[in-house]
Order: C-alpha cells, then structure tokens, then sequence
C-alpha cells in the first residue's frame, strides 16, 4: 500500500476514534501482540469484492472495557464481557467501514468477529499485511492491520 493510502487510513481511524468515542488515537510505533500477551482483544471483519482481504483490530481488554463504557454509556466497572465483545464488534465494523471506502469498489464487509487472548489469533489463509498502523490511546496502545488476500 502507498504512504498515501496508509496516511489516509490512519487519518480515519483518528478521525472515528474522536467522533464515535470522544477520545483521542495518536500514532505510535510498538507492535500490539508482542506487549499485550494474554489480555489481548481483536476484531476481524472481512472485505469481499472487487478488493479482498481483512481489517483487524487489537487492542487491551482494558482498553475495550473502556470502549464500552462509552458506547454503552456506563461505568467502566459495571461494563460486562458480553458488551465488551459488543463493542470491538461495532468498533471493527466500523473502522472496516472507513477503510473499505477507501479500497476499490464495489466491497462488503462480513459480519465481525471477536477473539481474545494470543491463543484465538486471527489467521486469514491466503493473505498477507499489507499496512499495520499503531495508535496509542490514553496509554494505552491498538494496533490495526490490513491484510490482502492473495488472488
């Protein structure tokens, strides 16, 4: 993918992450996986179409719990796992949404789907990354990935 592209992606996330949760995503440069470990969260969805592959999201189960509290309007500490889960599925949607605008068209996303820990890692066969852009919020650190499915 181009700096372009990926600037723009990035651009929509920050933008998405502000407007739907009043918060702010800043660029950051430590890869997801290797420091969440167990409490890791992701959210896949797929893109079909005239452009083939995947959005994946991940992020801290703390971080999540903090989504939904938004999304959910509620206390962090009364937040349940079912919302949590809620909540990235909407989050991936979403920011598959924004990216998928950006690929060629006509695409459609699939439903998404959530794991959680590093032993439900997400594997597309047949693809491969083709931008990994990292953000911190309040701290705390999520990673998206843009896979390409190989023809």
């Amino acid at each position: 993918m181009s700096k372009v592209a990926i600037s723009q992606m990035t651009e929509a996330i920050e933008t998405l992450w502000s407007r739907l949760l009043g918060m702010e995503a800043r660029p950051g440069t430590t890869p997801v996986v290797g420091r969440l470990r167990a409490s890791l969260m992701t959210g896949c969805v797929q893109i079909s179409g005239a452009w083939r592959g995947a959005v994946m999201v991940e992020c801290s189960g703390g971080l999540a719990r903090r989504v939904a509290a938004i999304l959910f309007g509620a206390d962090v500490r009364e937040i349940r796992h079912d919302q949590i889960n809620d909540a990235l599925d909407e989050l991936t949607n979403r920011i598959g949404g924004d990216i998928m605008a950006l690929l060629p068209e006509p695409s459609h996303l699939s439903m998404p789907a959530v794991s959680e820990g590093t032993d439900a890692l997400f594997h597309v066969p047949g693809s491969r990354p083709m931008a990994r852009m990292s953000f911190l919020c309040e701290g705390k650190p999520f990673q998206i990935t843009v896979l390409k499915s190989q023809p």
